[in-house]
C-alpha cells in the first residue's frame, strides 16, 4: 500500500531513491502519459497515441511496448532512449498540494513505501547540511513541467473532439513471435483533418494544436521500431 509523504529535509534527510526501471519497482509500463509540450521530444522515438486513463479520460500517451508487461526501451534497469518520458522520470515522486492560509500550493511528494526508496542505495535527496541534491532539484523540475503540461491536455482533447479528429485505431503488427493486433488506442482522423477549411485550420494553429496534431501523425512511423524489438 502506498504511503505518500511531502518531501522534507527532516523526515527524509537520509533517504535515497534507486533511479532504475524494473517490474519490482512498479515503474515499468508499456504506456506513459504525455502532454503536447513534450511531443517534440517523444515523437523522435515513440508512437504518441490517445488512451483512456483509469479515471475514464482520454489522454495522450507514449507507447513503449505491445503488451502491458513489456517496455522495449528498458534493459537491465536502464532506459535506452535519448528522452525518457517525464511521467516515467518522476516515479516514485508525484505532485501533491498543500493548503496555506491564502492558497493551495503544489509540493513534491514521495511514496516512501516504494522498493526504490531506502536509506543506503541510489540517489540521496538531501545534502549533509540539508539542502536539495541535484537529483531532487531535477525531480522537482520534472514535476513542475508535468503539472503545467498536464493542464493543457483537456482543452486539446476537447478541441480534437469538436473538430471530429479522433478515431479508434487497430494496428496489425508483425513481430518475431508472429502477427498480432493492437487495439484500445485512438489517433488523429487523417481524412477528417484533410477536410478542414482554412478557418478551422487557423483556429487549430491559433490554439497551438496544429503542430501537435501533425507530430502525433508523424510519430506513428515509430510503430515499426516497437514491433521489431517486441518479444510478444
Amino acid at each position: 500500500m502506498s504511503k505518500i509523504e511531502i518531501v522534507n529535509n527532516i523526515d527524509h534527510a537520509n533517504l535515497h531513491v534507486i533511479p532504475e526501471f524494473a517490474a519490482q519497482f512498479d515503474n515499468l509500463s508499456w504506456i506513459y502519459p504525455t502532454f503536447i509540450q513534450e511531443f517534440r521530444q517523444v515523437v523522435r522515438e515513440y508512437p504518441v497515441l490517445l488512451h483512456q486513463s483509469h479515471a475514464g479520460e482520454l489522454t495522450p500517451v507514449v507507447l513503449c511496448g505491445l503488451n502491458e508487461n513489456e517496455n522495449v526501451f528498458v534493459k537491465d534497469g536502464t532506459w535506452q532512449a535519448s528522452h525518457i518520458p517525464l511521467s516515467a522520470q518522476r516515479l516514485p515522486f508525484s505532485i501533491g498540494f498543500q493548503q496555506t492560509n491564502t492558497e493551495t500550493i503544489p509540493v513534491v511528494t514521495l511514496d516512501i513505501s516504494s522498493p526504490q526508496v531506502n536509506a543506503e542505495k541510489g540517489q540521496p535527496l538531501f545534502l549533509p547540511h540539508g539542502g536539495n541534491t541535484p537529483y531532487l532539484d531535477q525531480i522537482t523540475n520534472v514535476l513542475q513541467h508535468l503539472h503545467i503540461g498536464s493542464q493543457s491536455n483537456p482543452s486539446f482533447i476537447d478541441t480534437l473532439n469538436k473538430f471530429e479528429l479522433i478515431e479508434n485505431v487497430t494496428f496489425d503488427i508483425t513481430t518475431s513471435k508472429g502477427n498480432k493486433k493492437l487495439v484500445g488506442f485512438s489517433t488523429i482522423r487523417e481524412e477528417r483533418l484533410a477536410e478542414l477549411n482554412g478557418e478551422q485550420l487557423s483556429t487549430l494553429h491559433t490554439k497551438g494544436y496544429l503542430e501537435p496534431i501533425f507530430l502525433m501523425l508523424t510519430s506513428l512511423q515509430n510503430m515499426s521500431g516497437i514491433s521489431s524489438r517486441s518479444q510478444f
